[in-house]
């Protein structure tokens, strides 16, 4: 039976059963992992978009692997913009798209000045360009979202790091947002 060609870990462990039927187990181990290598080097499957699953949004409980520069938009924000309906925050932001995404992170309180003080440390010549696109493993939660090494891009006007500081001070001001707004329901109605 042929090798799997993938990075992910059902088909290391698929390799791995493989090999130790005719290997040693160090050496089934050295192959399984050098094909994991080799996947993951030639751009292995990456996850982009929304984590759909029944993994409560603050419990990390799913590995995977992203594109280094993408960014994973926590599951209180997306649930936020639906008004506490995940599927529905999701549909917004989709609707959006990082275009949409881009104008909400710079129309945040402290936006203007996270895109000065960048800009001031850019004075000088151009700085080396963040590498993107190679996988990088992350845990994930239920109800959070990946955007793209492109997508980050477009927010942060070409520069990843703009884009995660833009996107970081934007999920904090959300979630201040979010308690507010939480705080300032009424009770439940009562029979």
């Amino acid at each position: 039976m042929p090798l799997v060609k993938s990075s992910s870990k059902q088909a290391f462990v698929k390799n791995l059963k493989q090999e130790l039927k005719t290997k040693p187990r160090d050496q089934a181990l050295a192959i399984a992992y050098s094909i994991k290598r080799r996947n993951r080097a030639d751009g292995g499957q990456v996850h982009e978009g929304p984590i759909v699953s029944e993994v409560p949004g603050r419990t990390d409980r799913h590995n995977m692997a992203v594109g280094a520069g993408s960014y994973v938009l926590p599951s209180e924000t997306i649930s936020h913009f639906g008004e506490n309906n995940t599927l529905a925050g999701l549909a917004y932001l989709k609707k959006i798209g990082p275009q949409g995404i881009r104008k909400l992170a710079r129309s945040v309180p402290g936006a203007a000045a996270i895109v000065s003080r960048h800009l001031r440390r850019a004075v000088g010549g151009r700085a080396q360009e963040t590498p993107t696109g190679h996988p990088i493993d992350v845990v994930t939660a239920g109800g959070e979202m990946v955007l793209t090494p492109e997508e980050v891009k477009v927010i942060g006007d070409g520069d990843v790091i703009l884009g995660h500081a833009l996107l970081d001070n934007f999920v904090m001001k959300q979630r201040a947002k979010h308690i507010r707004t939480l705080k300032g329901l009424s009770a439940p109605a009562k029979d």
